[in-house]
């Protein structure tokens, strides 16, 4: 835990952090170079937020949700369609703020 014991301290913080939020506003928003890495046209670099770009880069990439519901499953995707409906009912729980089953 960083707890500022003096003015000196709290300065050394402040500037720390100016020095942040000017490398933050000196770079494309996550959202414009998300885009551009999936295109091709940027490659992932010292962002200062590189955890969230690596997050929405992973979820950007994995492409719109599919609807699912006209899929042909077999006798042998009985665990996939069950798990779908847990899922479905555990979602739509959260949507209507309701408890989720454990």
């Amino acid at each position: 835990m960083n707890v500022h014991i003096d003015d000196q301290d709290r300065a050394a913080y402040n500037e720390m952090n100016k020095r942040f939020e000017a490398r933050v506003e000196a770079t494309p928003t996550i959202t414009q170079l998300t885009h551009k890495i999936l295109a091709g046209e940027a490659h992932l670099n010292d962002h200062p937020h590189l955890l969230l770009l690596e997050d929405a880069i992973t979820q950007a990439g994995q492409g719109q949700i599919v609807d699912r519901k006209n899929g042909m499953l077999g006798r042998t995707d009985v665990g996939v369609l069950e798990m779908r409906k847990v899922f479905e009912r555990e979602m739509k729980a959260v949507a209507e703020n309701k408890p989720v089953k454990n």
